[in-house]
């Protein structure tokens, strides 16, 4: 499986794929309805569009005085992609990886807000059960991901289409 974020199940064999920035987007319809955050104290005043995660916590947001503003959580979402297609429609600002938004951010459909207020990196790394006979094709599959990663996400913050495939 992947899955971004650190691995903490130790019953797991594990191998980092790459690391990504996350932005703080908008839609452009949105921030001429509501203004755009001057700081990230402005946070408070606009609707924050939260992912909250399997703990029922809410996730961080990429600000660098993330312990002293905690943006608000207008709507929620335990998966990325909802939050996606809510900042598109214009419903607020959302905390997301570059390269599930980079495309967004070239049309123009999103654009990044308070972008020099924003830290956070994510990892993404790729998980299997442990084994002590690791076999071929999970090790060929394990390389495939972490070369397929460097190239395609990390290369420009995005993933293209058209990705080599294999068999395994």
């Amino acid at each position: 499986m992947i899955r971004s974020g650190e691995p903490t199940d130790s019953r797991l064999m594990h191998r980092r794929l790459v690391s990504f920035p996350w932005r703080l987007v908008a839609a452009p319809g949105y921030l001429q309805r509501s203004g755009a955050p001057r700081t990230t104290a402005d946070l408070a005043l606009h609707v924050c569009l939260r992912q909250k995660l399997s703990t029922d916590r809410l996730a961080p947001w990429p600000v660098r005085e993330a312990g002293e503003v905690e943006p608000p959580a207008s709507l929620t979402a335990n998966i990325i992609d909802p939050l996606i297609e809510m900042a598109l429609a214009g419903a607020g600002i959302a905390a997301l990886p570059d390269f599930l938004v980079h495309a967004h951010l070239a049309s123009g459909a999103l654009v990044t807000v308070l972008e020099e207020e924003t830290e956070r990196t994510g990892t993404l790394s790729v998980l299997w059960a442990a084994n002590r006979f690791r076999t071929p094709k999970v090790r060929a599959f394990v390389d495939f991901l972490y070369e397929w990663s460097r190239t395609d996400i990390a290369r420009d913050g995005s993933s293209t289409a058209g990705q080599p495939e294999t068999d395994l």
